[in-house]
């Protein structure tokens, strides 16, 4: 087999429980893979954040999946997680080396988690059959609230299932959610869930939110998806990574 010519930025990989969403609280090992936007600094090297009580090592970007697979196995037992879990501003804009990665990982029976706003949609479409879960982000859509939006948002519910697949919407207790609410009316995603996730940068913010506004944004939503949980960010809430 020839070497891969396809490389990764990473920014740093971290073990920690998952802070947010469905699967708050599970063991997972974080892969925060780096900005490739043009103007970004680049990042020479990244860190692997070992479990506590172990020395944090150091490696070099870009680097190939093979090579970072083996990282990630020389450091950790990768079968004690939940999920390896792929994050950052937006993991599918390093699609070819997440797709190799994928595919290694998918071979060796590691399951994977990625947050995405879905786009690009041929990107998204290419890392389904590798990707156990995936949560999709609404805000993209909202914030965007395009005719090419929207109709991404109906192809990535037709080729996603409610059990690998679930929706979160980052809110503010004054957010206007109505574009979103009408954008929701002509889709079928009533056997999906979604999870509304409080905006809040210190965990005082919370106490923004009352027990009546709480029920209210679930009441907005809940006509659209089989399930709307109001989840905060529980690793903020513990000050922990």
């Amino acid at each position: 087999m020839k070497p891969s010519k396809t490389r990764g930025k990473i920014s740093e990989v971290f073990a920690s429980i998952q802070g947010e969403g469905l699967h708050v609280g599970t063991m997972q090992l974080f892969v925060r893979l780096a900005a490739v936007a043009e103007g970004q600094a680049e990042e020479p090297t990244f860190v692997i954040r070992t479990l506590p009580g172990s020395r944090n090592h150091f490696a070099r970007n870009p680097v190939t999946p093979l090579r970072f697979f083996q990282l990630l196995s020389e450091t950790f037992e990768l079968d004690r997680f939940f999920t390896i879990s792929f994050i950052g501003e937006e993991p599918l804009q390093q699609t070819d080396f997440l797709c190799e990665l994928l595919q290694i990982l998918k071979k060796n029976h590691i399951d994977t988690f990625v947050q995405t706003a879905g786009a690009p949609l041929a990107d998204f479409e290419r890392l389904n059959q590798l990707v156990t879960r995936w949560c999709i982000d609404l805000k993209y859509f909202q914030e965007k609230n395009c005719s090419r939006c929207h109709k991404n948002l109906e192809k990535i519910i037709a080729v996603t299932s409610p059990e690998t697949t679930y929706f979160r919407l980052a809110i503010d207790a004054d957010d206007d959610p109505t574009k979103l609410l009408a954008m929701l009316e002509t889709m079928q995603i009533d056997d999906y869930t979604l999870v509304l996730q409080p905006c809040a940068i210190f965990p005082a913010h919370i106490s923004d939110w009352d027990t009546g506004n709480i029920i209210d944004w679930i009441q907005l939503f809940r006509p659209f998806f089989q399930q709307v949980r109001w989840i905060p960010q529980v690793h903020k809430l513990l000050r922990i990574l």
